[in-house]
């Protein structure tokens, strides 16, 4: 379900606001996922994370944004935009998640009628601390529990080796930033 909505109870103040909500899952049964998580039996490192599921990873439940953006096509002007992202499933078994996203933007400028325009705007208005981007993958390196298994003398299935230890992949959202724009038109 999509909500998108706009209101301008003046000429030079806009208001928005956007929702979307869904409840994305595979359909059906992936047995090659069930293979492979009986392949890594015995070995629950490897487990957590591959066991069959029918979870989109990556789809939110949930993704909002809001905004008030005020000003006429020359003088002063401004907006604040406010963006969230719910939770989400990284693996198709609901395993691993990743956090929800709340950041704020605003921004605050001056246009002239000659065409030229200064605006100063501020990235994560609140500085929050969260990931921009999540997933969930399996990777083996040397601190995981399962890389003395593996190498230099592979004791492990090879369906371990393989598969590594699931976990957290994530891009930090940026810090708190600001930047100064001038612009001019010809």
């Amino acid at each position: 379900m999509e909500w998108t909505n706009s209101y301008r109870p003046q000429p030079w103040l806009q208001l928005d606001a956007d929702l979307a909500l869904t409840r994305a899952r595979f359909v059906g049964y992936d047995s090659d996922q069930a293979v492979l998580f009986d392949k890594l039996a015995g070995y629950p490192q490897a487990q957590i994370g591959n066991a069959p599921g029918n979870y989109i990873p990556n789809a939110p439940a949930m993704v909002a944004s809001a905004g008030i953006t005020f000003g006429a096509n020359t003088g002063w002007f401004g907006a604040l935009r406010w963006r969230y992202q719910a939770s989400s499933p990284l693996t198709e078994d609901n395993a691993f998640r990743s956090q929800a996203i709340s950041v704020f933007n605003g921004r605050v400028g001056f246009r002239a009628s000659d065409g030229w325009r200064v605006q100063f705007d501020v990235l994560n208005l609140l500085n929050t601390r969260t990931d921009q981007i999540s997933y969930g993958y399996g990777s083996l390196i040397k601190t995981d529990s399962l890389f003395n298994l593996c190498y230099p003398m592979q004791v492990a299935p090879a369906a371990v080796c393989r598969n590594g230890v699931m976990d957290y992949i994530v891009h930090p959202i940026e810090p708190l930033a600001v930047r100064l724009t001038f612009a001019g038109t010809f």
